[in-house]
């Protein structure tokens, strides 16, 4: 029994994992070859994985391809897409209070988290 639950585990990270390292490729590829600035190609990178994201999530519905491309693609691509996901549907729920509070604590945290992390300098 056990062994069935691991080798099914192992058959969906492949999916997860295979598709982790086409979307770290298509994001390295598409900063190499954009010829914006770095941040501008960022947002771009940004724009098009919440795009694509939100074109999955309503399209494929088949186990594999979905964690195939929307955890794995998409959360290498861009992890921005998920957010932008969450918080749409916050407000197509009409959590219009809990989205824009998502919005704020989500920027304020990560932001924050990001210049901590930054700061401290391993010897």
């Amino acid at each position: 029994m056990l062994s069935l639950i691991v080798s099914s585990m192992f058959y969906f990270l492949f999916f997860v994992a295979l598709g982790s390292a086409l979307g770290g490729m298509a994001r390295y590829l598409l900063f190499i070859f954009l010829p914006f600035l770095p941040l501008w190609s960022l947002l771009f990178i940004n724009a098009v994985g919440s795009f694509l994201f939100g074109f999955f999530v309503q399209n494929i519905h088949q186990e594999e391809l979905r964690l195939l491309l929307l955890v794995g693609f998409m959360g290498s691509f861009t992890t921005f897409s998920t957010f932008s996901y969450e918080v749409i549907r916050l407000f197509q729920r009409g959590d219009y209070v809990w989205g824009a509070l998502y919005v704020g604590v989500s920027l304020v945290i990560t932001l924050g988290c990001a210049g901590i992390g930054m700061y401290i300098k391993l010897n």
